[in-house]
């Protein structure tokens, strides 16, 4: 839920798109999908993307924001569209020519992206009368002032964030069996409500500051085809999504099959595509801002247990479930780099980035729906 928060705001959508479409994606997905204990959600992929349509800096940006987002509905349904015709039609094979360079690129990319799109954390609304959503949705941000001392609190529960997702798996004893990200949560919101904002009142904006969160389950609404303004952004960011959101789903399949000791078969890339294009027409048509599978999760899920559809599945379900009552979550990141220790192994003239799943304490978190 925090990840999905955290790249609803990246795209510019509320976060209940982004639950609804983590729910919708991860109960098709996890029935339908080419890799059993695969996990499907609002990626980070897919979120960098959406910017093109929901910005008001994007070129829709004569658009109000509720007609931007009706055109990201159309986006979204019409590349699950494209997505079923590439499974029903095989070419999913075409992606077993991209080289592993392209792969280790690809990650290095998002990781960047994600990085930029974690610069809002320190600006603020120049408008104090509206949300930070709802100023981040307009455009009308500005950095905090280093002359302030919550700009500094900020800085510091960011650092300590990471001091704690970094370190704390080596702590002995405790370490291996309580998940850094719980503790990064538990320490964050203990000093934010604990002691700075009883006794030093810097308050920091926390997701309920940015935009209160609210919403029941979804509900059925035919995307506004007929009011398309721009058929060109609509087509090239939908066709931007199918292209991103199936090079990250397949990559996450062999990094499932890699961890399950199991070969990867052009029938399960087959079935990835078309259960990726009927959860994205199904996210459109439920409000939802699209996504695929993700890296992070479905390594976690395999990694505490999970090897069967039913994991997988509860992972949907409890989204599905959960997301009215959200009262907080914690942005997280994560680069995808090896460990530095196997830099050494490199070639001097080559650039080397390797990325696999963290060691069984980071993944900890998701064990309740890994069995």
């Amino acid at each position: 839920m925090p990840e999905t928060v955290a790249f609803s705001y990246a795209a510019n959508v509320d976060p209940v798109n982004g639950l609804y479409a983590t729910g919708i994606l991860g109960i098709i997905v996890s029935l339908f999908g080419g890799v059993p204990a695969t996990v499907a959600g609002a990626a980070g992929a897919v979120a960098m993307v959406l910017p093109s349509i929901t910005s008001s800096s994007g070129s829709l940006s004569y658009l109000t924001y509720d007609e931007r987002l009706q055109h990201l509905f159309v986006a979204v349904t019409l590349a699950g569209v494209l997505e079923l015709v590439f499974g029903l039609l095989g070419l999913s094979t075409l992606f077993s020519m991209i080289p592993r360079t392209a792969h280790i690129g690809f990650l290095n990319g998002l990781a960047i992206m994600m990085f930029l799109s974690q610069k809002t954390t320190i600006q603020t609304c120049i408008d104090d009368s509206r949300t930070f959503g709802e100023c981040e949705v307009a455009g009308d941000l500005e950095w905090m002032k280093a002359s302030s001392p919550t700009t500094w609190v900020t800085i510091g529960l960011v650092l300590l964030t990471m001091f704690i997702m970094q370190y704390f798996s080596k702590v002995p004893y405790l370490g291996p069996l309580v998940p850094p990200t719980l503790v990064a949560a538990v320490v964050g919101v203990g000093l934010e409500f604990g002691i700075n904002r009883p006794l030093l009142g810097y308050d920091v904006r926390t997701i309920g500051d940015t935009s209160p969160l609210s919403g029941g389950l979804p509900t059925f609404a035919l995307p506004a085809f007929r009011d398309v303004r721009d058929w060109g952004v609509v087509l090239s960011t939908a066709a931007s999504v199918m292209a991103v959101g199936l090079f990250e789903s397949l990559m996450t399949l062999q990094s499932v099959v890699d961890l399950k000791k199991e070969q990867l078969s052009q029938k399960a890339t087959r079935k990835e595509c078309i259960a990726q294009g009927i959860g994205n027409i199904l996210c459109g048509f439920f409000s939802g801002m699209g996504g695929c599978s993700m890296i992070a999760q479905s390594n976690g899920n395999v990694l505490n247990g999970g090897r069967h559809r039913l994991s997988a599945l509860s992972y949907g379900n409890s989204v599905r479930d959960c997301h009215p009552y959200v009262l907080l979550a914690v942005a997280e990141a994560h680069f995808p780099c090896q460990d530095r220790r196997h830099h050494r192994h490199c070639p001097r003239d080559r650039a080397c980035c390797y990325y696999e799943p963290r060691h069984r304490s980071y993944h900890w978190c998701y064990l309740a729906v890994s069995r």
